[in-house]
């Protein structure tokens, strides 16, 4: 994980600041996603970036950019997370996607993404 870039959505609870806590403690780069108004919160505890959860994520940090996502929300941004990861990269995620209403082929390319990895 040292020098790893790891995206955290959800990162203001306290998983979220767990994950935070322990991707910098394994020499990560650690950028979190939250409500904006929490983003000096997450910095004191040691996130090198933040980001507004409302915002496009590729805009804010780039096609294929984050070596690992740590997503605690599971929601809408779920395709945005895809596009942000790295070929390779790793991503966990916690909560219910079953229910958000993700098409086949949004899930044939993260299972494609999964075998890629495997």
């Amino acid at each position: 994980m040292a020098g790893d870039s790891v995206l955290v959505t959800g990162a203001s609870g306290g998983v979220g600041s767990a994950a935070i806590r322990l991707a910098k403690a394994r020499g990560a780069s650690v950028i979190a996603a939250s409500n904006a108004s929490k983003s000096q919160m997450l910095r004191d505890i040691g996130a090198d970036q933040t980001v507004d959860r409302g915002n496009n994520l590729v805009k804010s940090l780039g096609l294929s950019s984050i070596d690992i996502v740590i997503d605690l929300v599971a929601g809408p941004q779920w395709n945005e997370l895809l596009d942000v990861l790295k070929p390779g990269g790793r991503y966990a995620v916690s909560g219910v996607i079953g229910e958000v209403g993700y098409s086949n082929a949004t899930l044939d390319r993260f299972e494609s993404l999964w075998m890629y990895r495997s």
